[in-house]
């Protein structure tokens, strides 16, 4: 039981390229804060296929660097995407995949072990398995690809082509049907068909009664209208559902602003900033409950309040002085007419710098990450630094190449750098230079490879990670990191390159000084020099 958890967490520290089972932990931690349902999942796809290959292997060394684990907690993980998938077929997909991957892949690496190869399958199996396991969900008519490429285009803004596709859905289950109305409820109301909206927002809580998103889109829908007490019912109850879900703290907002409610409105964007902390919309609104000094009392305070589709709606909020609550909007101290200045000096500030879909990150995700980054520092600083640099590459990139916006590329381009930064390639200036022109190829290709694939309701997932560094080992041959310390932290590998260049000046003087002595010359074994203590992944389990 110690070594088969051993295995799991060291699996779940590979997810960023890192053999260590503190890593895995704080991976754990972080899937728990972002979804305890995925985090479940992907703890049992990383223990039935850590298991299925122990009782399959014949060569244990194979198993000890956690590479057969990381992939049965991806595929667990990659439910996450598919949110319209049942249960039961999350489950049945997850278990059946991973055995399948230990009974195709355990003997492939077994060989490639033999045969010492420089090459590693790492989350290729991965990849294919959840491949699998998405094309025979939808021949057996769990899964329509078409609700994948509608969800896709929403987010674009691609109105047509999200309803065309929600429109050609063939459901067959209540969860896939709730999704199909929830993207189609969204598209309309980006449209202005409000009551369109909202009948679409209804049938999906009909199928599920606790999905906070339809109740968030009901509100928003209702607000629109100024229905204001039945949209903040909406918003109360979604936030009920999920108290993280910030959007709806911000509708609330603006419902208690409209009803000349500051001193409640600026609790509710409070809330909402704290649940989504680059939501630009919510620091605009808790702006607007701070008085401002050039404000007189009959005249109106505009918001503005950014739907999902990037429109701006034009609410005005009058100040009365008949209105009791304009006591509490008088002028009180220097500090609170600061306070409302730099809200909105950030909140300008976010809408110019980030998407909305970037602005909506959660308090959870930004945890989650957190977790993760812990993880990355506590198995090497160096591999800490390498994600920074993914992090910013992709927010520097996303101005130049929209590739480098998308959530899903940063995540491989941040486990590329991780992995070529010292674990797979020797970290030189060379190797640098060579990260840098993959990163810009993978965002040049990622949205085309996106598209074909969506054809048949696929996604990249890790693909772009792994042809970059089969890639990498194959062209980067000089600077490569031999294989049986690959799974090891670039500070042992630095230590081992330090020492064979030391032991290779040495035996460079000792030719030079002694090579008139006949009896003094350099062993032939000493091309095949070693260090005195072995760095190979097994020596790392105590």
């Amino acid at each position: 039981m110690k070594t088969l958890l051993d295995h799991v967490l060291r699996g779940f520290g590979q997810m960023f390229v890192c053999n260590n089972r503190g890593t895995g932990l704080c991976v754990l931690i972080g899937l728990f804060l972002l979804s305890p349902q995925s985090a479940m999942l992907a703890l049992l796809g990383a223990s039935v296929i850590s298991w299925a290959a122990r009782r399959l292997a014949k060569n244990a060394e194979v198993l000890k660097t956690g590479l057969f684990s990381v992939n049965g907690a991806l595929l667990g993980a990659v439910w996450m995407a598919f949110p319209q998938m049942p249960l039961w077929a999350q489950i049945t997909a997850t278990v059946l995949g991973a055995v399948l991957m230990a009974k195709v892949f355990v003997p492939v690496a077994e060989r490639m072990h033999q045969k010492r190869s420089p090459y590693v399958l790492f989350s290729l199996p991965y990849v294919a398995a959840a491949w699998v396991a998405i094309l025979t969900l939808i021949a057996a008519g769990v899964h329509d690809a078409e609700l994948t490429r509608g969800w896709r285009a929403l987010p674009a803004n691609e109105l047509d082509k999200a309803e065309r596709h929600f429109l050609h859905t063939e459901v067959h289950t209540d969860e896939a049907e709730a999704s199909r109305c929830a993207g189609l409820g969204w598209s309309l109301f980006r449209r202005g068909d409000q009551i369109g909206a909202q009948q679409a927002f209804s049938r999906v809580l009909t199928l599920e009664t606790g999905v906070a998103d339809a109740y968030d889109g009901l509100g928003w829908s209702r607000f629109r209208e100024n229905r204001l007490e039945d949209a903040e019912m909406a918003f109360r109850r979604a936030v009920a559902l999920d108290g993280f879900f910030a959007d709806s703290w911000d509708g609330l907002g603006w419902c208690a602003l409209a009803e000349q409610k500051p001193a409640e409105a600026r609790r509710h964007f409070t809330m909402a900033v704290l649940c989504a902390p680059l939501f630009a919309d919510a620091w605009q609104g808790l702006a607007l409950t701070f008085p401002s000094p050039n404000l007189s009392p009959g005249e109106p305070l505009t918001s503005y309040r950014e739907s999902p589709a990037g429109e701006r709606d034009q609410k005005p909020v009058s100040l009365s002085p008949a209105n009791d609550s304009q006591s509490q909007l008088k002028p009180t101290s220097g500090e609170r007419v600061g306070v409302r200045g730099q809200a909105i000096a950030v909140s300008r500030f976010l809408s110019r710098q980030l998407s909305l879909s970037a602005q909506l990150t959660s308090s959870r995700v930004l945890l989650c990450w957190l977790w993760f980054f812990i993880g990355i520092l506590w198995h090497s600083r160096t591999s800490a630094a390498m994600a920074l640099v993914g992090v910013s590459m992709c927010l520097i990139g996303s101005k130049w190449l929209p590739g480098f916006g998308d959530a899903s590329l940063a995540m491989n381009l941040v486990a590329m750098l991780v992995a070529l930064g010292g674990h797979y390639l020797r970290l030189n200036l060379r190797s640098m230079v060579w990260m840098l022109l993959l990163a810009c190829a993978m965002a040049w290709a990622h949205p085309w490879l996106s598209d074909q694939l969506l054809k048949t309701g696929l996604l990249p997932l890790c693909l772009p990670f792994n042809t970059a560094l089969l890639l990498s080992l194959a062209v980067m041959r000089r600077d490569r990191v031999p294989i049986e310390w690959a799974a090891c932290s670039p500070a042992e590998i630095r230590v081992f390159f330090a020492q064979k260049e030391v032991a290779e000046a040495c035996w460079a003087k000792l030719r030079k000084s002694d090579a008139e002595k006949s009896s003094v010359h350099r062993p032939a074994a000493c091309s095949s020099w070693r260090p005195t203590h072995d760095f190979r992944p097994t020596t790392r389990n105590a």
